[in-house]
């Protein structure tokens, strides 16, 4: 997993942790404490992958800085023909 979907998941589960309980009561769902702690592991992963970047911009790939901008950027920006 990159560090952009690190991030994303991240997102996912702590959304899903304010889903109220009676409403993911369904086998095999975690409960809302369980699911931020798991979010929290995906955003340690995500801030670790990050700090990784930005102390290496210059070794890093196109794509990583690509995928973190599209992930954690609230306005992607739009797409240019190449």
């Amino acid at each position: 997993m990159t560090g952009p979907e690190h991030y994303q998941e991240a997102e996912r589960l702590l959304a899903q942790a304010h889903i109220p309980s009676r409403d993911r009561a369904q086998p095999g769902w975690l409960t809302a404490d369980e699911l931020v702690a798991e979010a929290a592991v995906h955003a340690t992963l995500a801030q670790a992958a990050a700090f990784a970047l930005a102390g290496n911009q210059f070794m890093a790939n196109t794509y990583d800085f690509e995928a973190w901008r599209e992930a954690a950027s609230a306005m992607p920006e739009p797409e240019v023909p190449r």
